[in-house]
């Protein structure tokens, strides 16, 4: 089961309603957008681009085609400047706000911090095709310098949090279990009279079940709710009776009670998602005191609409090492 919990969709969430901006030309200067205190570099803002691009395009190229960069989310704005405007900018737009605030109370990061910046933005660096390159025209340093940004943006959101987040391990628990699946309570009879003399959960879980997969792990609420109720209140090694859910009937034996690894992930996950939303009701009362310059030129040569060999490199799920 993907998690997906990166800190970049939770706090573009944040930042959709509108907020009052300052934009300039500057000509010949390669910072795109800046306040007093804070510049993000074009590069920065290209490599931040580019993983908007390969990230929408792996949800909807498949759907909507090669052309949906064209479709038009208004009769005045296409769908390629609606994610320029509306995540790459208001993006960028509370990573400068963020930082700001982190520079108000002088913060400083240790040398262990800086490390970890500079191996992550090493690792994430390595993994870009040329054609990425091509595109982001950015330095190993470029992407270390954006990756700074988003590390300062991390800790910030969590010093303006108003409330401290709390997870329980029960909460946060993630089981590990076996299934088969049958398509009739007939068969779902047969296989129980079969396990009742001796034949092993794993054997006719292979044979008769009409699933590909028989082993699984979930988070509490995220199976439908017979068989959530089923898996979290059996015990380890337990099997339970036939249970009849959603069209198919079920025979689950629970593995394992907690999954250690992937319960403490979610507990992160639970927490990171309690904190923006903390940050956010608290951003909205700020964003309109946000007052941007903004290079034109530079920004309207970034085009999300381009043809390439590009890869999704990793950024997002970097991030999720600053947490």
């Amino acid at each position: 089961m993907k998690r997906f919990s990166l800190f970049i969709i939770l706090l573009l969430c944040l930042v959709l309603s509108g907020c009052n901006l300052r934009v300039n030309w500057v000509p010949g200067r390669e910072v795109l957008i800046s306040s007093d205190n804070v510049e993000l570099t074009g590069a920065e803002v290209r490599i931040l681009s580019l993983a908007y691009k390969t990230e929408f395009e792996s949800i909807y190229s498949d759907l909507l085609g090669d052309s949906f960069w064209d479709t038009e989310v208004s009769s005045e704005m296409s769908y390629e400047d609606y994610i320029k405007e509306y995540f790459v900018f208001r993006e960028c737009r509370a990573l400068i706000y963020l930082e700001e605030q982190a520079r108000s109370e002088n913060l400083s990061l240790s040398d262990i911090e800086e490390e970890l910046i500079s191996d992550t933005a090493k690792a994430v660096y390595e993994k870009m095709s040329a054609d990425d390159h091509a595109y982001t025209r950015a330095s190993e340093n470029d992407m270390a310098r954006l990756m700074r940004h988003y590390y300062i943006a991390i800790r910030e959101v969590s010093r303006l949090s108003p409330d401290e987040a709390s997870v329980s391990d029960e909460e946060s628990r993630v089981a590990d279990f076996s299934v088969i699946r049958l398509s009739s309570r007939a068969d779902a009879e047969a296989v129980m009279e079969r396990m009742s003399q001796g034949e092993s959960f794993t054997k006719l879980a292979s044979e008769c079940t009409i699933d590909r997969e028989t082993v699984y792990s979930a988070a509490k609420g995220e199976l439908i709710p017979e068989l959530d109720e089923a898996v979290f209140s059996m015990k380890d090694g337990e099997t339970s009776d036939i249970i009849e859910a959603a069209g198919s009937f079920f025979i689950i034996r629970l593995n394992s009670s907690y999954n250690l690894l992937l319960s403490l992930n979610n507990k992160r996950n639970i927490i990171a998602n309690r904190t923006f939303g903390g940050w956010s009701d608290f951003y909205r009362e700020q964003e309109d005191k946000v007052i941007l310059r903004r290079n034109k030129l530079l920004w309207e040569e970034i085009r999300l609409n381009t043809e390439g060999d590009y890869t999704d490199f990793g950024f997002f799920e970097a991030l999720s090492d600053f947490r």
